[in-house]
């Protein structure tokens, strides 16, 4: 422990470092005039099925920033319909908590997070599986990992923003903006923070696939992918203005 006066440090001793610090630097500011929302049950963007989006057990990873309407366990975003057939699904849970789930065959497979997310409040989301595990940060923070999740996940679906598909949770709804898709090379946690903090979209790297929807369209039915061919398609128009960043009035 650095003793700033100049007399000798000190030894720490049975102590664990924890990244809750008191300070840390802001986010930058970016103007964004509208975002996609997805209210309710039946409202989702899809993006129709490609092969870039099945990773196999190879790695992966996506992140963006959500905004749930109301925490009634909102589909975030996911491939196909988790507990009825194959695929897999990230999902908030009653609490705030972020779950991830997926079945391979008969059986499914879920694990949770314990950093929350609050109604109402912008948060940044970040799930990549490596090598050996699969892992979910939030606002940058450090994950909740598991290495207990089902390896092939390619499925013949859309990849999906939104709804819950049985129609038992129709309050459940988000916001979304700013999401990038990698498939190939999970994100590294510098990565993470750099889109967390600055905006600041990973290089992709050779051999990998890469797509971002902005989702800062003020209207119509689609959520514009770059590079292009990955258009998402809303199921009706819907925009919110509350959005994460608003620049500050002059003095």
């Amino acid at each position: 422990c650095h003793e700033e006066s100049g007399n000798t440090d000190d030894a720490i001793t049975g102590a664990v470092w924890d990244p809750s610090v008191p300070f840390r630097r802001r986010r930058i500011v970016e103007d964004v005039a509208a975002a996609v929302l997805c209210p309710g049950a039946g409202w989702q963007i899809d993006v129709a099925d490609h092969a870039d989006f099945n990773p196999g057990t190879g790695p992966f990873g996506f992140m963006g920033w959500v905004r749930f309407v109301y925490v009634n366990y909102p589909y975030l975003f996911c491939r196909s319909d988790v507990g009825y057939t194959a695929g897999w699904v990230v999902y908030g849970n009653a609490d705030g908590t972020l779950s991830f789930g997926s079945k391979e065959g008969a059986g499914q497979t879920n694990f949770a997070t314990t950093a929350r997310l609050l109604a109402t409040c912008w948060s940044h989301v970040a799930f990549i599986r490596t090598a050996s595990d699969h892992r979910i940060h939030i606002n940058a923070g450090p994950p909740a990992i598991s290495t207990g999740i089902a390896r092939n996940l390619d499925v013949a679906a859309a990849l999906r923003f939104g709804r819950r598909y049985d129609g038992n949770y129709p309050a459940s709804g988000c916001a979304y903006d700013d999401f990038v898709w990698c498939k190939g090379t999970p994100f590294t946690w510098d990565e993470i923070e750099a889109h967390y903090y600055d905006g600041i979209t990973p290089t992709c790297p050779g051999g990998s696939v890469q797509i971002g929807w902005g989702m800062r369209e003020t209207s119509g039915l689609v959520a514009a992918s770059s590079p292009a061919g990955y258009d998402g398609l809303l199921s009706a128009d819907s925009h919110t203005t509350a959005t994460r960043c608003h620049k500050r009035n002059a003095a």
